[in-house]
């Protein structure tokens, strides 16, 4: 048996390998679609496919036909021998070698372009950086690479602020727990923060941190003015301010805002997790008598609590040697101590304590002093029932009761410790004394008409 090889190519172009032999005295001959009209890939198939043949036992190659789809690939085979079907395995691995190759070439070339091409670019980038537009080009740009990290610029922020130190404290600790979440998320520079991000921030501090949206309109307030001081420094370059225009409840829908009922507090007060915890008690009992912040309460050591003028007073205050913070200026005040707390053998629970904390309570980083009691106080509201409502629900319930008791509305925010609106509440007037204070609301909040305090204390209370 004698055989030859050639290529040949079609009219359209395309190669094939051509093989013919001579058997029992006949000359047969073979062709197979190369699928290329490149000479130098025909050439390097021709070369693998002599190699495979030298392996082949032309007494049993038989015919299979092969069809091939738009993309040159295969889309079916008839293969009538199992001799055949081991030959179209040979062909496919040949096949495969072949794409790998021009494959291997078109990377090459690729290549070859870029780095042409980044030749061209480069001459002109010179060019250009020649130019005077070019100068003002590399001062923009070396501004954009040298980012200041978040934490910078809030630092920058706060130090230029000329506001009260207290203010100055919520500012810093809003932004710092936003910068904390965006860095979590790899996010350090100007560059990452975007209306995506700061949605995904307001839907953290909803459905994890469990803030109000009251609360999260404070926060972001805070956030809009420190971005639109970036935005009038230049830092925040072409950004819109991503902390406005989201819709978020109004107060009278948020329903944690809502006062307790006397339903509520009888549950509340005579609880068996209240009656056991001591401390808590007495936080919870200070709050509904003075419907003062719990972070207010929290805080208080025990020199903040004294007699003058035959009374026990609260002093209220900012103390940063002591960690003591205020929401506001008009936060820091001078109110009375219930008497209803002595009958509850409060000043007593309070002598025994040496100089320093009453509550002795552990602050988290960047939360309050009332984190932790807070939270075990939600925990057993929610085991009797009380769905929704937090520790914050107190100071509205003092609020409320005053508010319907027709107790003036000056004598309201001075209690409570909120900041009177006009120029008369805010300039020429002085709060009212602790003495008024107690005159005008003590009876109020001693809540005669719950049964738990008619029954721990008696009808005279």
């Amino acid at each position: 048996m004698t055989y030859g090889r050639l290529l040949e190519r079609r009219k359209n172009g395309t190669f094939y390998f051509r093989q013919v032999y001579q058997y029992n005295g006949k000359q047969i001959a073979k062709r197979i679609s190369l699928k290329t009209s490149d000479i130098t890939v025909a050439r390097f198939l021709a070369l693998q496919f002599k190699a495979r043949i030298e392996m082949i036992d032309f007494n049993n190659v038989k015919k299979f036909d092969v069809s091939y789809d738009d993309n040159g690939n295969i889309k079916s085979v008839n293969v009538k021998s199992e001799s055949d079907a081991q030959n179209l395995q040979e062909f496919l691995k040949l096949q495969e070698i072949h794409k790998a190759e021009a494959h291997k070439r078109d990377i090459e070339k690729l290549k070859l372009q870029q780095e042409f091409d980044k030749k061209i670019t480069d001459k002109k980038k010179e060019e250009f950086l020649k130019s005077e537009k070019g100068e003002l080009y590399q001062k923009l740009e070396a501004k954009l690479i040298h980012k200041e990290k978040l934490t910078q610029l809030k630092d920058a922020y706060i130090a230029e602020l000329e506001v009260t130190e207290n203010t100055k404290y919520k500012y810093n600790l809003f932004i710092g727990k936003f910068i904390t979440y965006a860095n979590s998320l790899n996010v350090f520079d100007l560059s990452g923060i975007d209306r995506k991000l700061v949605y995904a921030y307001l839907l953290y501090l909803r459905n994890f941190e469990h803030k109000s949206d009251s609360t999260i309109k404070n926060i972001f307030n805070n956030l809009s003015s420190f971005f639109n001081h970036l935005i009038r420094t230049g830092e925040a370059i072409n950004q819109v301010n991503p902390f406005v225009g989201h819709k978020l409840k109004d107060d009278k829908d948020d329903k944690n805002r809502l006062p307790f009922t006397n339903d509520e507090l009888q549950n509340i007060f005579s609880s068996d997790k209240l009656q056991s915890n001591k401390k808590l008690f007495f936080v919870c009992l200070l709050l509904v008598t003075t419907g003062a912040r719990p972070n207010e309460i929290c805080q208080l050591w025990t020199d903040d609590i004294y007699i003058d003028n035959g009374i026990y007073k609260i002093r209220i205050v900012e103390n940063s040697n002591r960690d003591q913070t205020l929401k506001t200026k008009s936060s820091e005040r001078v109110i009375y101590l219930n008497s209803i707390l002595e009958e509850f053998n409060f000043t007593e629970y309070l002598k025994s304590k040496k100089l320093g904390m009453i509550f002795e309570l552990k602050k988290p980083a960047q939360k309050t002093y009332s984190t932790f009691i807070s939270q075990d106080f939600t925990e057993l509201l929610r085991s009797i029932g009380i769905e929704k409502k937090t520790m914050y629900c107190f100071r509205h319930t003092v609020i409320d009761r005053l508010k319907q008791s027709l107790v003036l509305k000056s004598i309201n925010e001075d209690l409570v410790g909120h900041e009177g609106q006009g120029t008369n509440a805010k300039v020429y007037s002085q709060q009212h004394s602790a003495e008024n204070l107690k005159k005008e609301t003590e009876e109020i909040l001693k809540y005669r008409e719950i049964e738990y305090f008619k029954q721990a204390l008696g009808v005279n209370v």
